[in-house]
This record gives C-alpha cells, sequence and structure tokens, in this order.
C-alpha cells in the first residue's frame, strides 16, 4: 500500500472499542448466527489488525485466510434474512456435520499414522438426520435439485447480492487457491525478485516466498480490509457501530478506495508487460476517478451495484434492441 503500515493500524483504531464490545458478552444457545458472526467479525478484524503490522516475508503464508473470510460474508448474509428458528436449526446441524466430518478424517489419520495415541472417537447422534435437515433447509430455499448437504459456495453469493457477490467469491477464491492448491505457476513466481528502486519484477536463481513479500502483504492488507468493510455493509445493523465508528469505517474505506493500484492476481510485471503509465489515457482522468470515488463513497456494495446499472445502460445505447450481439458479426446467407 503506498501509506505506511503505520497508517493503516491508526485507521483500524477508532474500531478496536467496537471489536472489544462484539468480542465479550454471553453466548446464548438459542442465538448461534448472532454468536458466529461475531465471532468470525472479530477474526477479520484481528486479520486486518495482523497484516498491517506484519512482516512481508510471512505474508505468502497468510494469503489462504482471505478464503475463510470470503465464505462467511457469503453464508451468513444469505442466512441473515432467513426466519429465526430455521437459521439457528441450520447452524447447529451445520456445526454437527462438520463435527462428524472432522472425528471421522481424524481416527483414519491417527489409525494410518500413529495408531498407539488415543485420539477421540465418537459417533454423531442421528447425522443422517442432520444431513437429511441441511438438504432439506437449501431444496427450500433454492436448490430443490439439491443432493448434497450444501449448494457451492459462489451459488448462494449469487442468490444473496447478484452481480457483485459471486464475483467477490471468484476472485478471492481463485486468488487464495493458488496459495493452497497444486499451481506450478504460483511456484515458478516464488523466482521473482523484486526491485526495491523501481519495483520492477526480474528474475532471481533462488526460490523464496520472501520474493514476493511486499505484493502479498499489499494483498492481505487491501483485500483484508475490503472485506472487513463489507462486514458493516452487510452487518450494519446487528454490529451497532455508533456515530464515530461509522465515520471510522468510511475513512477505512476511503484509505482503501484511495490506494493507488490493488494487487491484481496475473499482474503487468510477471507477464512481462508494461505497467500503464497514470499519465497516459489507459488509467482514467482525474474527474473519472473522483466520480467513482464518490459513487463508492457510502459503501463497495451498494456503489458496485451503481456501476454495474450505468454499465448496463450504457450498453443499451449502444447494441441494438433485439438483436443478440452474436448475430451481428454472422455473414449474410448467399
Amino acid at each position: 500500500m503506498p501509506d505506511s503500515t503505520t497508517t493503516l493500524t491508526s485507521k483500524l483504531d477508532p474500531l478496536r472499542s467496537l471489536v472489544e464490545r462484539t468480542a465479550t458478552g454471553e453466548v446464548s444457545r438459542s442465538d448461534l448466527f448472532s454468536a458466529c458472526l461475531k465471532s468470525s467479525f472479530v477474526r477479520t478484524f484481528e486479520f486486518a489488525d495482523l497484516v498491517s503490522k506484519a512482516d512481508s516475508d510471512i505474508a505468502f503464508f497468510l494469503v489462504p485466510a482471505l478464503r475463510g473470510i470470503t465464505e462467511d460474508i457469503i453464508y451468513f448474509a444469505f442466512l441473515d434474512g432467513i426466519q429465526h428458528e430455521t437459521r439457528e436449526l441450520v447452524i447447529a446441524n451445520t456445526m454437527g456435520l462438520e463435527v462428524h466430518q472432522r472425528i471421522t478424517d481424524q481416527v483414519r489419520f491417527f489409525q494410518t499414522f500413529r495408531p498407539f495415541q488415543p485420539a477421540l472417537s465418537a459417533e454423531i447422534t442421528g447425522i443422517e438426520q442432520v444431513k437429511a435437515n441441511l438438504r432439506a433447509f437449501w431444496q427450500q430455499n433454492g436448490w430443490s435439485n439439491l443432493r448434497r448437504d450444501s449448494p457451492p459456495t459462489r451459488e448462494i453469493a449469487g442468490r444473496t447480492v447478484p452481480g457483485i457477490l459471486e464475483q467477490v467469491y471468484d476472485f478471492i477464491f481463485r486468488l487464495t487457491s493458488s496459495a493452497v492448491h497444486f499451481n506450478p505457476e504460483i511456484l515458478m513466481r516464488l523466482g521473482w525478485g523484486l526491485i526495491p528502486e523501481s519495483g520492477d519484477l526480474v528474475r532471481d536463481n533462488r526460490f523464496t516466498t520472501k520474493h514476493m513479500g511486499p505484493y502479498h502483504l499489499s494483498l492481505c492488507q487491501v483485500y483484508g480490509c475490503y472485506l472487513l468493510c463489507l462486514y458493516f455493509e452487510l452487518f450494519d445493523s446487528r454490529l451497532k457501530p455508533n456515530p464515530e465508528e461509522k465515520e471510522a469505517v468510511a475513512e477505512l474505506r476511503s484509505h482503501i478506495w484511495g490506494t493507488f493500484r490493488w494487487p491484481e492476481m496475473v499482474t503487468f510485471e510477471e507477464m512481462n508487460q508494461p505497467v500503464p503509465d497514470p499519465e497516459t489515457a489507459k488509467w482514467p482522468n482525474f474527474f473519472v476517478y473522483a466520480l467513482y470515488s464518490v459513487i463508492m463513497n457510502q459503501g463497495f456494495i451498494s456503489g458496485a451495484e451503481q456501476i454495474l446499472e450505468f454499465e448496463t445502460m450504457r450498453r443499451s445505447e449502444y447494441d441494438p434492441p433485439g438483436l443478440p450481439t452474436d448475430d451481428l458479426d454472422t455473414p449474410a446467407a448467399g
């Protein structure tokens, strides 16, 4: 990020009292949803706080945490609109199924590698009913042909904030998958070195995650804080920030939006392409940037919805109504 990490930390400081209020208090077994949402929010803030102070040498290993945060946001946003008793049953059944699966895999692992070590082994009562309850819930809420315990996360995102959350999921999913799945391109990328003076990437003769440390740290800082802001857009009434804290969120969002260059998944540098010069037409002029800044001022989601609506209207002005785009380039018969 262009500003020092000290600046980012200072943007998070006004939210610490809210995080402390959210993190403490009694947990009601009749409101597991709220408890889990609070826990998720606190975890996200702690991630943003951690990466605001982290050493770039370890940043590569922090990237996968963005995936869990994103999936939390998607599930909570969908369940937030579900009737309370049903929502609580979904949370309880999901917890039970997860415990069952973890115990099953744990027993298999220890039986194979450490059969002499005692490991918890227990049957979860009524696990088939738990699975049936989850399938029934999702079938009744848009996935009538579902044959698994839950639908794909991306589909849930698409039904929660259409056109927006699935884009967030796609980007973060691909971004984090490169760090946790087999990916030759990412492995080769660890042979890139960074020239501090110019920011250019060059091939190095030594592989290490530290080469790309500044890039991965910036990635965690920008998208960690971006996701933190989404909690306030989607769950403001549950987090209950006071006026000063709302202003702090707005300042954090402005700080992230004002970052000159958000880290891309595939960069110009690694593809040996020239980085677009801000002085050229490839970057928007000041007035365009200012317009988008105003649009995003109230929130990343609402801003993105306005941008998509504008783009849809703009395209409709140029595309002939009723004529499929694919047909425009089709040669006339005969």
